[in-house]
């Protein structure tokens, strides 16, 4: 009997792994991902409104936007990476906040170039006032960073994972 329980404990890790491995695509249009994202976050209900995109100034871009160093929140960095499309959202009235989405090509060194995004991200782009953090996540091809209050970040974060059934311990399920 241990040994049937055994085999039995082996072969479903043996399938959660391989289920691992498979890629996620989001096919939702990126204000839709972020629109989820703030709406599964534990923000309060009060403050989900300011974060709400009628309440922010939201710009979709690309690869070849003249402006594309300030949407990815640093003017004098070269980025290494292509992508299909991005989508940047900040308070209409000033404050050190920034969410940017990025759907690239493919999810091939997609962990790189989310790693170069968060470490290049300039803190303190705003006149008279920082980010606290930059925080990031991913599924698939679909990059989800957040500059902004440590609080807000970490909540916008987490909504997003849980929008699309991310666990960042064993990856996104397929229920999306």
């Amino acid at each position: 009997m241990k040994k049937f329980i055994s085999l039995v404990l082996i072969m479903v890790l043996a399938i959660s792994l391989v289920a691992c491995g498979e890629t996620i695509t989001l096919t939702d249009s990126l204000s839709d991902i972020y629109t989820s994202a703030v709406a599964s976050s534990e923000i309060t209900e009060n403050d989900k409104a300011h974060y709400e995109l009628s309440e922010m100034t939201s710009t979709e871009f690309n690869a070849d936007s003249e402006n594309l160093g300030y949407y990815l929140g640093n003017n004098s960095y070269k980025y290494s990476f292509e992508f299909n499309e991005g989508f940047c959202v900040m308070p209409s009235f000033g404050g050190a906040f920034q969410v940017v989405l990025i759907r690239l090509n493919s999810a091939e060194n997609a962990d790189e170039i989310e790693n170069e995004l968060k470490t290049n991200f300039d803190k303190n782009k705003w006149i008279c006032m920082s980010a606290e953090t930059v925080e990031t996540a991913r599924i698939g091809d679909v990059i989800f960073l957040v500059a902004g209050s440590t609080e807000i970040a970490q909540k916008l974060i987490a909504g997003f994972n849980t929008a699309y059934n991310n666990n960042p311990l064993t990856g996104p399920t397929d229920e999306n």
